[in-house]
């Protein structure tokens, strides 16, 4: 078996923004106000959908030259909040880690739905 790398800490100072006072609060009947306005990262944070097939070698991946996948996607995440604090946390050690040997530098993040039904493999690439 081989033998799990020694993990080090950073400490990174986070400035968060809320619309409104940081509280969701209802307003009339079925509607909800407050929340956290929408990440507008412009260029700095794209994605695509790609169809994905095994390999001989049982390696999940796209077809090479094949498009993106067409249409609309909706994908819920449910979470308390320990499990957004874990998603934060990784995401934050993601976006500070020096990446700048490694032009091609990501991450594997590969998850079952809570119904078991789909394999989601997020792969998060970060330029400098």
């Amino acid at each position: 078996m081989r033998k799990q790398p020694k993990h080090s800490k950073k400490r990174v100072s986070v400035e968060v923004e809320f619309v409104g006072d940081g509280s969701v609060a209802r307003i009339g009947r079925g509607g909800f106000g407050g929340g956290v306005p929408v990440p507008r990262p412009g260029r700095s944070l794209r994605f695509t959908v790609d169809r994905e097939h095994r390999g001989r070698n049982g390696v999940w991946n796209p077809k090479d030259h094949t498009p993106t996948v067409r249409g609309g996607f909706q994908v819920n995440v449910y979470g308390t909040s320990r499990g957004y604090r874990a998603l934060a946390q990784y995401l934050l050690a993601l976006a500070e880690i020096d990446s700048s040997q490694d032009k091609g530098y990501h991450e594997h993040v590969e998850a079952l739905s809570s119904d078991g039904r789909t394999r989601f493999h997020f792969i998060l690439r970060k330029k400098r």
